[in-house]
């Protein structure tokens, strides 16, 4: 059927040619046919371009690997591929490039619950190596994996076994079981990428590297401790950290202001107070959110943007069912602002503070302790709004990967002494974008 039915001259060459690239997987792939593919594939269509990405990937010319992996997926209109391998290939490809844009790469395609069976392989692989928490996919893998194809639950067991994942990962599979998937003369790839870790092939290894014409793809496992996982993925988020930005803000005053008062919850409402001479003001009255809304002669310009902070709720007949003033938007807005008071003190003037997200690190007998200014139960989105005390309220915003990154801290209290070398380097890159208090330098 190969040399027939898919070289027969009589068939129309392109119906020839589009049969031809989707049997090449099981043809040139599968087997180990790889140095084939340059004389048996063209790369007129973006079919054959992946199959010369993993030709020129398996060579060691990861730059064209690359370059044709990105033109076979923009020319089929897709970030991934509909084939598990093909997609552990591509992510093996990334992971070596080992670029920030690789690895952005890698996150935006992999940070998510719930992907395609085809891609749990390459996702186990990405969160692996990006020291990335795999507990959601893992959880995934566990519950679905009866229903896998042979071909992704051999690669998901060959990432197991390959970087030492058994106990987080307990699937009740023998190498007996893998051997019957793949112990076939049309599957000799995929015994070469076993071949270092189960025992029917690793006796096997060099006469399938000898008749393939080269070693395994997969990166080579390197065992760490759980802090060197959170360091390495702390440096590798602070490097992609972008320049922090300052912000303007003005306020300006009238014989009429408007004034905010602020609830323990947060809340805000608008008061309208008056003055004969700008010292004096009237205790004031509230003002209905939908009037405020609206907009009033008596604005300014912290006014008119607050007015864009006003979230409606639903069609309600009672405005405070229907409206809401709160949240860390307006509360961003009346940074600095000095017309903001307690709702429960009215008389009482309410600070509120913007802070730069810090981070400190205080070397104790038994290791590094690591704090910051962020309460993380009090993050809401990309902002962490805390009421110190009723006349002080702290807000901090974050970028996004400057919230990952506060979160990473936290899944380690301290770090062990054996951590400095490699806790300053992460320091001397966050300093770039947070404030640091260290006793090591930063």
């Amino acid at each position: 059927m190969i040399n027939g039915y898919f070289e027969n001259e009589k068939i129309e060459p392109t119906i020839r040619e589009k049969y031809k690239l989707e049997f090449a997987f099981y043809q040139y792939i599968l087997p180990g046919h790889i140095n084939e593919i340059p004389q048996k594939i063209s790369t007129d269509m973006p079919e054959g371009m992946y199959y010369h990405a993993i030709y020129h990937q398996y060579r060691g010319d990861l730059s064209k690997a690359l370059d044709l992996y990105s033109q076979s997926l923009k020319g089929m209109n897709t970030k991934t591929f509909d084939n598990a391998l093909l997609n552990l290939f591509y992510t093996i490809a990334l992971l070596n490039d080992s670029t920030i844009e690789s690895k952005k790469t890698l996150r935006n395609l992999f940070m998510r619950d719930y992907l395609p069976s085809e891609m749990m392989p390459a996702q186990l692989l990405a969160l692996y190596a990006l020291n990335e928490k795999m507990e959601s996919a893992i959880e995934h893998i566990l519950y679905n994996y009866d229903k896998f194809s042979p071909l992704v639950k051999v690669l998901i067991m060959l990432i197991t076994h390959h970087y030492q994942l058994q106990k987080k990962i307990k699937l009740n599979i023998s190498n007996d079981e893998i051997q019957q998937f793949i112990d076939a003369d049309h599957l000799k790839l995929l015994q070469l990428e076993c071949s270092l870790d189960f025992s029917p092939y690793i006796g096997k290894a060099d006469c399938l590297i000898q008749e393939i014409g080269f070693p395994p793809l997969l990166p080579p496992f390197q065992k760490m401790n759980e802090w060197e996982r959170v360091l390495a993925l702390l440096l590798d988020k602070s490097k992609e950290l972008s320049p922090k930005n300052k912000e303007k803000k003005e306020s300006s005053e009238s014989q009429s202001r408007i004034i905010y008062r602020i609830d323990r919850h947060n809340n805000i409402n608008p008061y309208l107070q008056k003055s004969k001479d700008g010292i004096v003001w009237s205790k004031g009255r509230i003002i209905s959110l939908t009037t405020f809304q609206q907009g009033m002669s008596e604005m300014n310009e912290t006014d008119h943007a607050l007015t864009l902070c006003i979230k409606k709720l639903s069609n309600d007949w009672e405005e405070k069912n229907r409206m809401r003033f709160s949240g860390a938007k307006p509360i961003m807005q009346l940074v600095g602002y000095p017309l903001v008071f307690s709702d429960e003190n009215p008389e009482r003037q309410i600070t509120i503070r913007k802070e730069e997200p810090q981070i400190t690190v205080i070397k104790t007998t038994s290791g590094f302790k690591i704090e910051s200014n962020v309460d993380t139960n009090k993050i809401e989105g990309n902002y962490m709004v805390k009421r110190e005390k009723e006349t002080l309220i702290k807000i901090i915003e974050l970028r996004n990967f400057q919230r990952d990154i506060i979160l990473i801290l936290n899944r380690i209290s301290i770090f062990p002494l054996q951590a400095e070398k490699q806790l300053t380097e992460v320091l001397q890159e966050l300093n770039k974008n947070f404030i640091i208090h260290s006793d090591l330098p930063a």
